[in-house]
């Protein structure tokens, strides 16, 4: 499948890699519609042309733009686009770039709604990375992505990681935690 090299992440990677050990570590096990396609010429087109933009962030940025436009609800497809996208980007960029957070923002939020498991592998794995690491807003997703599935606790422990992490923006995470924290008490 388009996402077959995330099948050799391991536990020991780490954000200090070669930016291609980096791409593979945000790889995601292949889970949607296309899966069950072996071989890449069977991937829908924009698809094989998001893979074909590897290492070109303009071209990746304009694809997954003209995507966006072309997808009307279809949430699933969004999320294999920007998945393919972040895939292709050919690692985090250290520090990351404006750019390449947006997009894995976009991605673990649209995960969030079609995927829950695969937006927790996804965000695990960027936790790992440099822009898992700085980007509050990842944080910010993943405890509402636990929240809303009831678990107060793993929402509370993950803003305070952003926190501890010293992920950006700072106030994202401290009104978030804020929030969650009055609802336990009231």
């Amino acid at each position: 499948a388009y996402r077959e090299e995330a099948e050799s992440f391991g536990p020991g990677d780490r954000c200090s890699t070669s930016g291609a050990d980096r791409a593979e570590a945000l790889a995601l096990p292949s889970r949607g519609r296309w899966s069950s396609l072996g071989a890449t010429h069977r991937l829908p087109p924009l698809l094989l042309q998001l893979t074909g933009a590897r290492g070109d962030p303009e071209q990746l940025l304009q694809l997954v733009r003209n995507a966006e436009l072309a997808s009307g609800d279809d949430r699933r497809f969004i999320a294999d686009v920007y998945i393919t996208a972040v895939n292709s980007w050919g690692g985090s960029p250290e520090p990351p770039d404006h750019d390449f957070s947006d997009l894995c923002v976009k991605c673990m939020r649209v995960l969030c709604q079609v995927s829950p498991e695969e937006a927790r592998e996804f965000h695990n794995r960027l936790r790992t990375t440099n822009v898992g690491k700085s980007e509050a807003r990842l944080y910010e997703a993943r405890a509402s992505l636990e929240e809303g599935s009831g678990s107060m606790a793993k929402a509370v422990k993950f803003l305070r990681e952003g926190l501890r992490t010293g992920a950006q923006p700072t106030v994202v995470l401290q009104q978030a935690l804020e929030r969650l924290e009055l609802a336990e008490v009231g």
